[in-house]
């Protein structure tokens, strides 16, 4: 019997390794050094997303415009809002439990204090579940290194896992809003 498969739903993940990264590095290097004294600390996990000022939200989106532009190109996009940007440091053990960025929207997150040999990246949970067993399918990007930026659907639920070293893993992440090209019918 002859059949064919199509794919209902996908979920696009957009993964860049970002040019000119060593400028870009010392750039957010001196963005987080500015800023890193008024972190939340929490189970040695320090997080700035509810202090960020506005200056900070101004150079992240500054720093990754080209990146940004890059990603509304392959999604076929109008325009965007620079939403919010914060960074995330885990010191030994410190992780990030299970959550999403709302509804709408794509968010993203850049490893710059990373190491590819003890650090695990971004893992994120399927919206729905394996169709066979059930359970809960999880996506691991594979060639995350320093200078990785990775763009996904804000409604999808990620995590991070807990760092089992003295090297501390420092991301910065932040959220678009994303206006579609409306094509009249």
């Amino acid at each position: 019997m002859l059949g064919s498969i199509d794919h209902m739903f996908y979920v696009p993940i957009f993964h860049f390794k970002i040019e000119n990264w060593k400028y870009k590095k010392e750039k957010l290097l001196e963005l987080w050094n500015s800023i890193s004294s008024d972190c939340v600390e929490e189970d040695n996990l320090f997080f700035n997303y509810e202090n960020t000022s506005s200056i900070s939200h101004e150079h992240i989106h500054e720093i990754f415009y080209e990146e940004i532009q890059s990603l509304i190109v392959n999604l076929g996009c109008d325009h965007y809002q620079f939403l919010n940007g914060w960074f995330e440091n885990a010191g030994k053990y410190g992780h990030h439990e299970i959550h999403n960025h709302g509804p709408i929207g794509y968010s993203s997150v850049c490893f710059i204090n990373y190491n590819k040999d003890v650090h695990t990246p971004t893992q994120f949970i399927s919206p729905f579940n394996d169709f066979i067993n059930g359970r809960n399918l999880i996506y691991s990007p594979e060639n995350v290194s320093e200078g990785s930026i990775l763009f996904f659907p804000s409604n999808i639920s990620h995590y991070t896992n807990p760092n089992l070293t003295d090297f501390e893993r420092l991301i910065v992440s932040f959220n678009l809003a994303i206006e579609r090209k409306i094509i009249g019918i």
